[in-house]
């Protein structure tokens, strides 16, 4: 049993053929692909093929309005209407948006980032838009010599690298780091999916990577998110 992975869809590493044959290699019975916001539609019946049970499935970037938070809400359903695609979509389609603003900013401190040339690096490594992340703008930044000079001037962190420099400028707690919360359903909005659905709604975490730390980190940074 497996409720919750990613696929090169969003930010995963592996197609949901490679993830298929290594789930069936180590005997899973049900599988919930869980991309962000965008929802497994067919994933069932290529599953099923595998000999692998499933059903529809997506996590959601969420916001809270009264606490101004950002939190991943997981939804399972037999059947995820359309309707939740349509608001998902504008969350994707935000996304260049949301990054050209994060270059914006991070050139206001002195970082050196040609906009053009951050997204014809990520095109030629065969990334579309709609598929970036803040992550990919640590590595470009990281690649440059000029730019890590920069990170260790405001960080204090000697020859800084791509998860460090993403954990002090760019997670949601960082005065360096941009969000754009119009596009993103609210909580509110996400119960109405799960009512719509007659489906399970989950909160995955909060919107925070545990790369390193683990559990304590995860302990650590829980009562921010959960402290009402």
């Amino acid at each position: 049993l497996d409720m919750h992975f990613h696929s090169v869809a969003s930010d995963g590493k592996n197609t949901r053929e490679e993830l298929l044959e290594e789930w069936q290699k180590r005997g899973l019975q049900f599988l919930a692909l869980t991309d962000h916001n965008r929802v497994s539609y067919d994933f069932r019946e290529q599953a099923k093929s595998y000999g692998i049970e499933s059903c529809q499935s997506v996590e959601i970037s969420a916001y809270n309005q009264e606490h101004q938070k950002w939190v991943h809400i997981l939804l399972y359903a037999q059947s995820i209407s359309q309707e939740v695609s349509v608001i998902l979509d504008r969350v994707i389609m935000s996304i260049p948006d949301l990054l050209s603003r994060q270059i914006q900013c991070l050139n206001e401190y002195w970082f050196s980032i040609q906009e053009d040339a951050f997204f014809l690096y990520c095109q030629q490594k065969g990334k579309t838009l709609k598929h970036l992340t803040r992550r990919d703008i640590a590595e470009y930044i990281c690649l440059d010599s000029y730019n890590k000079n920069i990170a260790t001037l405001l960080s204090g962190v000697w020859n800084i690298w791509e998860d460090e420099f993403y954990d002090i400028f760019l997670k949601t707690w960082s005065e360096y780091a941009i969000h754009i919360h119009d596009y993103n359903p609210t909580l509110e909005q996400c119960s109405i999916f799960q009512e719509k659905t007659q489906g399970i709604l989950s909160l995955a975490h909060p919107n925070v990577t545990f790369r390193k730390g683990w559990v304590p980190e995860f302990e650590r940074w829980l009562p921010y998110f959960v402290e009402s």
